[in-house]
């Protein structure tokens, strides 16, 4: 009986599929989904050595791990990979929809490639993945999905990262038209939205501009500081486990208090 609540969180059999798992939010999602039980498809685009070093790690839990690549923003590829996968597992249970890139640039100075590949990746990347792996959900019987949102969907944090806040907007909706469309799968459908994470994406200004940082991220989140990948982990678990089995459509704030002002 004092195990019951923990087995809320087991996902011992599960199999999850994690997008962008070579990155900071991924790589340390992915580790966790394996903690928690699931075996782990480790997607990535470029960064094939990440990838292979996250899955060589999972390995070494005793999980079933492997490295996938395939372009979230070509339609085909995406597909191709969802077969292959499936034709490797027969059923997948998890979908953390993690896959994005930012772009820093004033709107009137961007150009439509810059536009495209944005939209192209965060919000055309993460249906495409949710389309692709939800057959397979329909099909077996359910399983849950989480998409990567961020806090930049729901206010103007940074004005020069229009095409990121748009995309990532979109990704807020569509999760929540997901999840009214595909409750009757007994598929659940949610998002997490980070604030300010130290990952790949703002490392770089953290290091060369922390004076900048600390006064617009800083000292504007009540907590004052910025959060680690790991810091995500509990989040994804719990959305994907029976611990939130009557969560669907919500988009969650991990932002250390940034958008309470």
């Amino acid at each position: 009986m004092e195990n019951a609540i923990w087995n809320l969180f087991d996902l011992t059999d599960k199999n999850a599929v994690v997008t962008g798992a070579s990155g900071g939010i991924g790589y340390a999602c992915a580790i966790g989904l394996a903690q928690a039980g699931a075996n782990v498809v480790a997607h990535y685009n470029t960064n094939k050595k990440t990838a292979d070093k996250l899955v060589a790690e999972i390995r070494k839990m005793g999980k079933e791990a492997f490295a996938v690549q395939a372009d979230v923003s070509n339609y085909e590829d995406v597909n191709r990979m969802a077969k292959d996968i499936d034709e490797m597992w027969g059923k997948v249970d998890i979908l953390f929809n993690n896959a994005g890139i930012g772009l820093t640039v004033d709107p009137e100075k961007s150009t439509k490639e810059e536009w495209l590949k944005v939209i192209d990746t965060n919000l055309n990347g993460v249906f495409y993945c949710a389309q692709a792996f939800g057959k397979l959900m329909i099909r077996d019987g359910g399983g849950a999905i989480i998409n990567m949102g961020s806090m930049s969907a729901e206010i103007i944090n940074r004005p020069e990262e229009v095409s990121y806040s748009t995309s990532k907007a979109g990704v807020h909706l569509m999760t929540k038209g997901l999840a009214a469309c595909w409750a009757k799968y007994k598929i659940r459908v949610n998002a997490i939205a980070p604030g300010y994470i130290a990952t790949e994406m703002s490392l770089p200004m953290m290091r060369s501009e922390p004076d900048w940082v600390k006064t617009n991220w800083t000292d504007w989140t009540p907590q004052r500081r910025i959060a680690e990948p790991e810091e995500l982990v509990g989040m994804v678990v719990y959305l994907a486990s029976e611990a939130s089995s009557f969560v669907t459509g919500s988009c969650l704030i991990i932002d250390g208090g940034f958008t309470v002002y």
